[in-house]
């Protein structure tokens, strides 16, 4: 799928999600990241052949959207690409420092 949500308990406060994405996915945090929800984009740059351009490597952009609701102390990870794969692995990652997810999904 080119979007997977995960939901679960946070890992980390939510004051922390901006660090995580921006320093540790080296991805940019969008203006309009709050308490209750962080918005964050990046490129992939892959080591696979992009078929669509000989001599070329994918690249990949990438959307992570956390959205927290403090009453349950839940949060929401959305993660989006054009390539499920990508996205997949993607959301595996950023749910093992952020979320921790329902039922073992």
């Amino acid at each position: 799928p080119r979007e997977v949500v995960v939901i679960g308990k946070a890992k980390v406060p939510p004051s922390q999600w901006p660090q995580h994405l921006a320093k540790g996915f080296n991805m940019f945090l969008l203006p309009e990241s709050g308490p209750n929800g962080t918005f964050a984009a990046g490129t992939l740059n892959t080591a696979t052949p992009d078929p669509s351009q000989p001599g070329k490597m994918m690249t990949i952009p990438v959307m992570v959207r956390l959205d927290y609701d403090d009453g349950r102390r839940m949060v929401r990870l959305t993660v989006r690409t054009q390539n499920g794969e990508v996205t997949g692995s993607i959301a595996k990652i950023v749910e093992t420092y952020l979320v921790v997810p329902q039922n073992g999904s």
